[in-house]
């Protein structure tokens, strides 16, 4: 066999041999494929066993974060709707979560009920809904604070162009 022919089989046979574009044998995997059905059956279980422990922690979750009201309805709600309120609140949201704007607790207590508080005179004490106290119309209204709320502020006029 002359030389070239020679070099130019080495060379086939080199780059067959370390072609970077094949994954390595690794354990559990021959060039037949999986050495038993055992093993894929061991990942459809543990497939499995994640996703059932995946749907009970949603299902735990969810229920752990359900708020509820303890106390009496009628601290709240009322036998007859009051305008402009048609839905049997006693002054819509702000009715309970606004009651006592020039306090400074964020969260009060009556009865057994704990009520957040949107509207409140707390230095550093907002919630996660917010506190629109500085812009509620009679508290010394500052817009450049805050955005419009209905039953807290007055609506905004149409910007015009």
């Amino acid at each position: 066999m002359p030389y070239w022919k020679g070099r130019i089989a080495n060379s086939i046979v080199l780059r067959a041999n370390s072609n970077p574009s094949l994954p390595p044998l690794s354990k559990g995997r021959s060039k037949e494929g999986l050495k038993s059905k055992e093993h894929g059956t061991e990942r459809i279980k543990f497939y499995a066993l994640c996703s059932l422990l995946f749907a009970i922690c949603s299902v735990l979750f969810v229920v752990a974060v359900d708020a509820k009201v303890k106390g009496r309805c009628k601290d709240c709600h009322s036998m007859h709707a009051e305008k402009p309120f048609p839905v049997l609140t006693k002054g819509g949201c702000i009715g309970c979560h606004g009651q006592r704007p020039e306090g400074t607790q964020n969260i009060i207590t009556i009865g057994k009920a704990r009520i957040p508080q949107v509207l409140h005179h707390m230095e550093n004490g907002d919630l996660a809904g917010g506190n629109f106290y500085y812009v509620a119309d009679g508290y010394n209204p500052d817009y450049t604070k805050g955005h419009n709320v209905t039953g807290i502020s007055q609506p905004e006029s149409i910007p015009t162009m």
